[in-house]
């Protein structure tokens, strides 16, 4: 439950800071929600992790008073902490802005631990490792394409015309407030992020650095992908060669099936 408010909140404010979901008829059910997660976050500080049995020079300490100055002591009682700053109450001269919940997500090492778990728990941690990984790649991609979104809205979703050569054109990187704005963005950017496909070209300083960075978070994601298979395959035992011929293999799918590439025409 922990984490599932925790992603709550991960997905949650960007999403309503940049998006228009988050209107006066539905406000009240966006509120519900916050202060569900809110107090779900309070009770696993309160109930939950003081009671956390631990290691102590090789014998697991199980006295509740040991366990809770133990929490008290650690960094995750100070990150539960900030996670629960209500600035909140920001809403009384701003308006309910999501963006005033963005300590919410200070809650990360809990979703960090359930992975952890998991690894130690399951036969084949191996499948755990890769959900982790994927996990990070969609959340990326979300806050960009949340930002994608910000940067269209900006420029009038493209009706605003940019002058080259002489000649008026209208903007068509941006998203043009067409169809469901969350879906198409996160097509973009998911595109953006892998390079596949002929996307249109930026026109300006901010969008060069947009693509920029998209492109650096896609072969961020890819290289760790990579290594966990990597470093999965020396956990097997394989052979160098075997190893070898696995990089091989990554190497020439991102040649021909252009992962990393522009689509040529």
């Amino acid at each position: 439950m922990v984490v599932t408010a925790f992603l709550y909140n991960a997905f949650g404010i960007p999403l309503r800071s940049s998006y228009p979901y988050q209107t006066e008829s539905n406000l009240i059910y966006w509120l519900i929600a916050d202060y569900i997660s809110d107090a779900i976050y309070f009770l696993d500080m309160l109930l939950i992790k003081p009671r956390l049995r631990f290691v102590r020079g090789g014998l697991l300490v199980k006295d509740i008073k040991e366990t809770a100055k133990h929490y008290v002591d650690s960094n995750d009682f100070k990150l539960d902490l900030i996670s629960l700053i209500p600035f909140d109450i920001m809403y009384i001269w701003t308006g309910p802005i999501a963006a005033w919940r963005v300590l919410r997500v200070c809650k990360l090492p809990s979703f960090w631990q359930l992975f952890s778990l998991l690894d130690n728990s399951v036969s084949n941690p191996y499948i755990v490792r890769i959900t982790k990984t994927f996990s990070y790649m969609i959340y990326l991609i979300h806050c960009n394409s949340c930002v994608y979104y910000m940067l269209s809205a900006w420029q009038a979703f493209g009706q605003i015309a940019y002058r080259m050569n002489n000649k008026w054109y209208l903007n068509k990187w941006v998203y043009n407030n067409q169809g469901n704005a969350y879906i198409r963005c996160f097509y973009f950017t998911t595109a953006v992020a892998t390079s596949t496909g002929n996307n249109p070209a930026p026109t300006n300083v901010v969008e060069y650095i947009y693509m920029t960075f998209s492109w650096m978070m896609g072969v961020f994601q890819y290289r760790k992908t990579v290594d966990q298979v990597l470093s999965e395959c020396k956990r097997l035992g394989l052979s160098k060669n075997t190893i070898n011929r696995v990089r091989d293999w990554f190497i020439y799918t991102w040649q021909k099936q252009k992962t990393l590439g522009s689509v040529e025409k």
